[in-house]
């Protein structure tokens, strides 16, 4: 007896196939992918840090540190300072919200020194010319990582002022010991990734998957974010959750307190650090 073929079969097959062969070919141009040091950088994005380590002392280069003035000027400078670890205090968590949808947002660490000195950490996309972020194209190795060292003026002042983001800074539960161990292995990255480069990635290694990464090296344990490890607008609260804020209060008191955008400072203030950690804090 004759087998009987079904007509869908043939038609779709086809189809089928193309989608297959297509698939293939994406996964080759996907793994063939190599992340690069040399592209042609948007202008904060030109330089690498690096920090050279010895002992307590530390000297990073390639600080960024660029700014808007009160007449409207942008000014842009790279320096590289000295930093005493034995002069560090703690270590604060920075929620920045760039959208209405308040599961988008940015996350970083700014670390404090007991002689004055600040020295946030931001993993962001190390920008070409022309490029804008894309949580889309982020999953698929079109963006470079950059650990970005600079100053607050720079790194916070510019999300506070014309950037225009709804920006918290949260103090953490971190000992000096502890502050200590997690710049250190941040460094150590940065050191790294500025002769060893690699693709940023939205899912597994993002602004907070960085943050999550030193804590968990830090504390010993694995830190079990749910869906604020995806949508890390919503990280803060869960920091909270597991004991990391240097708080009493209710989550929604704490975030309210720690808001430091629309309090009236400036990016160009001189002692812009100083201000955002004066509390309580005055709308």
């Amino acid at each position: 007896m004759t087998p009987k073929h079904n007509p869908l079969s043939l038609k779709k097959r086809p189809k089928t196939l193309f989608f297959l062969g297509t698939l293939l070919l994406f996964c080759v141009w996907f793994v063939l992918q190599a992340p690069s040091l040399s592209r042609d950088w948007e202008e904060g994005y030109v330089q690498m840090p690096s920090a050279e380590i010895n002992g307590n002392r530390v000297v990073i280069s390639g600080i960024r540190d660029f700014y808007r003035d009160k007449d409207g000027n942008n000014h842009h400078n790279w320096k590289t300072e000295t930093f005493d670890l034995n002069m560090l205090e703690g270590v604060d968590f920075v929620v920045s919200h760039f959208s209405d949808f308040q599961g988008a947002a940015h996350t970083f660490l700014t670390f404090r020194f007991s002689d004055g000195k600040y020295l946030p950490i931001s993993a962001e996309i190390r920008r070409e010319k022309g490029d804008e972020f894309s949580a889309l194209k982020g999953l698929f190795q079109q963006f470079e990582i950059t650990y970005l060292v600079g100053t607050e003026r720079d790194i916070i002042g510019s999300r506070i002022g014309y950037r225009n983001e709804d920006v918290y800074l949260y103090p953490t539960t971190a000992d000096k010991k502890q502050t200590r161990q997690m710049l250190l292995l941040l460094l150590k990255k940065i050191n790294y990734l500025s002769e060893n480069p690699e693709f940023y990635n939205t899912l597994t290694n993002n602004c907070t998957n960085v943050v999550v990464g030193v804590a968990e090296d830090v504390i010993g344990k694995n830190i079990w974010w749910s869906f604020s490890h995806f949508f890390v607008g919503y990280s803060d609260k869960k920091a909270y959750e597991l004991g990391f804020f240097d708080t009493h209060d209710s989550f929604e008191d704490f975030k309210e307190k720690q808001r430091i955008s629309g309090r009236g400072i400036s990016q160009w203030d001189k002692d812009l650090s100083e201000k955002i950690r004066a509390l309580p804090l005055q709308p």
